[in-house]
């Protein structure tokens, strides 16, 4: 049996120092005295009994701020009335790590008694000077059970039977202005005995922000063409609420067109759980656009309809898992959550609400074991998902989380019966992690699942008590190198709940809960320029997307020997003007001029770029070129000179974020579309398992129909129970998402209503539009069919090419 007690940080806002902690900036300017130790002591009890005490301890009192501290000339009656003294640990009087110190070595050996340093206690003593007030992390690491004393005062304890590990105990001291007194016992049990202290690891914030890169792109490229992510119809509004919040929280900035997106489905959809208006509290409290606070309102409302009397809330009355007719604590989680991301924004909160999330979070705490306890012992109790259940390492830092956004959010206002058992609360739950949390697996959980709901919620509980270390760890270097280690290449984490891995494992690496206001952008601007070894006369360079920005990097040293004016030599030639022309990268596409930039040809260019802002008109692969005249010095007085053209290679640009109001309007288009609730007969020249014709018109653009590879003819057909009137037909690509912009897919093809003639059509290339057939008039549908002739990137034959949705609007 472990027991393991900690006097920690108090439960209270992030301070100053937390705050500081946080952002990895560490302590600096405190000088370390030597180690001095004295042993060994007999200790009958072993690491079980850390209470005993030995002469060393009655020296705590010389140990407060201000005193001198021990008596270091002192000797003392050891193990078998052996006379010991302090002896100097040799080297390292100036470092926080000296290294492990094998206490077998540096203590005296008992004549005539073998293995002396079994069942025996030994103390480690050192000064640390501080020249200001601030926090210390270091690491402690003993073979075997471990106390500490800072300044007189007791600080841990960890009984414990174990070898050293440099990283065991993860400890903050709060080191005051001037000389503090460390006082280390260590017990050994038999075996080995030893003792390390070392700073804490800083993160590898290079890596960590190379992660998050990846994942952010991930989610960025994986959205559809109606601002969701797919997934199951009545969890769709709250994961991409989720979604928006998890990208805002990484530093995407509110204008992105993701995000737009993601805000027009979000405010397109109703609210089918409790879990999507508190997804959406979070999303539009980051938002804060006009008549959000109003809509939180709205949202708030809403979720009270779910609430149990208990304090627990369920999924829905009659929405989402509507059929579960109680509350659980990751319901009641989301809503505390929401709740606080509204009083952030400046809606107000009733206090009952505060004090019914409090009961609700206490009654899925396992109940005490009843057991008497004295001095700092801390009763271990974890957090179920119903009132019962057994404990799990999720639902514990759900449970601590939610008592510690009361305790933050409620203070005074919140019942005062409630007070006390909050912050008890808190602390039997930190206990529980203490002995139980692992990163590998989600502790107490049958089958180990939901583990990242329990390592997002170790950096959600330890940023809102302000705890750089939890469950005596420091949480976030060793969660961040876990989470580094398990990154996939195309920037994901395991996905057996779809993306919801990835958005924690992001939000742990951000940072989320106690990130301060104003976060940076996510990642640099793309970048572009003209085949670096191609002999081109003119390179260009481009960085952005929309708009992008492109200008002459310069010109090839052979043009600029040759167009430079006699006399000046280094000054560059004499250029008229640049024009600039950009090809969109499909079949029939036209080269369009898009901008001019005029120059005095009467003086040197020198090292002027000519560049210019650009917004393509949609996304795609674009090829620009550019075209530079230049005037060679005139031959006599009066004469114009000659005009020369140098024309660049083409730059390739990827542009990914055009968006309008038209693609804004997609988020609709699902409830929109008339075939909506009809009964249809769908047929097709085949289909793919898991792609079936009928997924055409399910309204979820993550699904869709495929024709199988061989098929060099595919054809769909969709009958209608009843006809319909309709002016539009609209077909959404199969892959509706810039991950797929490559993927091979439909191009041009025939579509007939009712069996009448064909009218043909051609899809738009960009995987974000839609293209939309205008029927001339209000047309009475009764059948669709829809034949494919020409395939963009592939060949018919030779890939799988559909379509996610076809719908009718009037």
């Amino acid at each position: 049996m472990m027991h393991r007690r900690w006097n920690g940080l108090p439960i209270a806002l992030l301070t100053r120092a937390s705050v500081l902690l946080a952002l990895g900036i560490t302590a600096r300017g405190q000088q370390y005295g030597p180690w001095h130790v004295v042993g060994p002591f007999e200790h009958p009890a072993g690491y079980a009994n850390l209470d005993q005490r030995h002469e060393p301890e009655t020296a705590l009192s010389r140990m407060r701020p201000g005193q001198g501290g021990p008596n270091l000339e002192r000797r003392f009656a050891g193990e078998e009335r052996l006379d010991i003294g302090w002896r100097t640990v040799a080297g390292g009087a100036t470092r926080l790590d000296v290294g492990g110190i094998d206490l077998c070595k540096v203590l005296p050996a008992v004549p005539g008694k073998a293995a002396w340093e079994d069942l025996s206690a030994a103390y480690l003593y050192r000064t640390i000077h501080a020249a200001s007030a601030r926090d210390l992390r270091v690491h402690m690491g003993s073979d075997d059970g471990l106390k500490v004393w800072l300044n007189g005062a007791w600080f841990f304890e960890h009984s414990v039977g174990r070898g050293v590990g440099q990283f065991d105990e993860a400890l903050v001291l709060p080191l005051q202005e001037g000389a503090n007194h460390l006082l280390i016992k260590v017990v050994n049990g038999g075996g080995g005995w030893g003792f390390r202290m070392s700073p804490w690891r800083n993160p590898k914030h290079a890596a960590v922000a190379e992660a998050v890169d990846r994942g952010v792109r991930h989610l960025l490229e994986s959205q559809l063409i109606d601002g969701s992510w797919g997934g199951h119809r009545g969890r769709m509004p709250g994961d991409a609420a989720f979604r928006i919040y998890s990208l805002l929280e990484c530093g995407v900035p509110r204008d992105h067109p993701v995000i737009q997106r993601g805000r027009a489905f979000l405010l397109a959809h109703e609210n089918p759980s409790v879990y999507a208006c508190a997804a959406k509290l979070l999303a539009l409290a980051e938002l804060d656009g006009e008549g959000d606070r109003q809509r939180m309102g709205e949202l708030m409302a809403s979720m009270h309809e779910s609430e149990m009397p208990d304090g627990l809330w369920r999924y829905s009355v009659a929405g989402y898992n509507a059929h579960l007719d109680r509350g659980d604590l990751s319901n009641a989680l989301f809503v505390a959550l929401g709740l606080r991301a509204a009083a952030h924004a400046g809606v107000s909160v009733k206090p009952s609400l505060w004090s019914r999330v409090a009961r609700g979070a206490l009654a899925c705490q396992a109940p005490s074991d009843g057991e008497p306890r004295t001095g700092r012992t801390v009763e271990a109790r974890g957090f179920g998902y119903t009132p019962g259940a057994i404990p799990t390492s999720s639902m514990t830092v759900a449970g601590v989380s939610m008592l510690a956004i009361v305790d933050q959010e409620a203070g005074a206002r919140v019942l005062p019966r409630l007070k006390g058992p909050v912050q008890v609360g808190i602390r039997c739950g930190l206990a529980w992690l203490r002995e139980h949390f692992s990163w590998d697996t989600n502790a107490g959980h049958g089958s180990g699942h939901h583990n990242f709901f329990s390592i997002y919620g170790i950096e959600r509980a330890g940023g809102l008590l302000g705890l750089p270390s939890v469950a005596g760890r420091d949480w976030y270097w060793e969660g961040s190198d876990w989470l580094l280690k398990r990154q996939a290449a195309n920037g994901t984490w395991s996905e057996p709940s779809g993306h919801v891995e990835t958005e924690l494992a992001l939000l742990f690496l951000s940072r989320a809960t106690a990130s301060l206001t104003g976060r940076p952008g996510r990642g640099a601007a793309p970048s572009w320029s003209t085949p670096e070894d191609a002999p081109a006369e003119v390179r260009l360079r481009g960085s952005g997307d929309t708009p992008a920005t492109l200008w002459v990097e310069g010109l090839s040293a052979d043009a600029v020997a040759e167009l430079e004016w006699p006399g000046q030599r280094g000054l560059g030639p004499h250029i008229e003007r640049v024009d600039y022309y950009a090809l969109r990268n499909v079949p029939g596409a036209v080269e369009g001029h898009i901008a001019r930039v005029e120059a005095d040809p009467s003086v040197p260019s020198g090292t002027t770029r000519f560049a210019i802002r650009h917004s393509f008109e949609a996304n795609g692969t674009w090829l620009v070129h550019a075209r530079v005249v230049c005037v060679r010095k005139p031959e006599s007085p009066g004469v114009a000179g000659e005009r020369v053209e140098l024309i660049s290679d083409e730059m390739e640009l990827s542009v990914k974020s055009v968006i309008d109001s038209e693609q804004l309007a997609y988020a609709e288009d699902a409830q929109r579309n008339l075939l909506r609730g009809l009964e249809l007969v769908t047929a097709a020249s085949s289909q793919i398992a898991g792609e079936e014709r009928w997924k055409v018109r399910d309204g979820n653009y993550g699904t869709r129909w495929h024709c199988e590879k061989p098929d060099a003819e595919p054809w769909l057909k969709i009958a209608l129970e009843r006809s319909v009137r309709a002016r539009t037909v609209a077909l959404t690509h199969g892959w509706p998402s810039p991950k797929y912009a490559d993927a091979a897919r439909p191009f041009r093809g025939e579509l007939r209503l009712n069996g009448k003639e064909p009218i043909d059509w051609e899809m738009d290339p960009d995987p974000m539009r839609k293209t939309l057939i205008d029927l001339g008039r209000p047309t009475r549908v009764r059948s669709i069919e829809l034949r494919i002739t020409e395939e963009l990137n592939g060949t018919l034959g030779g890939d799988a090419v559909g379509f996610s949705e076809v719908e009718l609007f009037r």
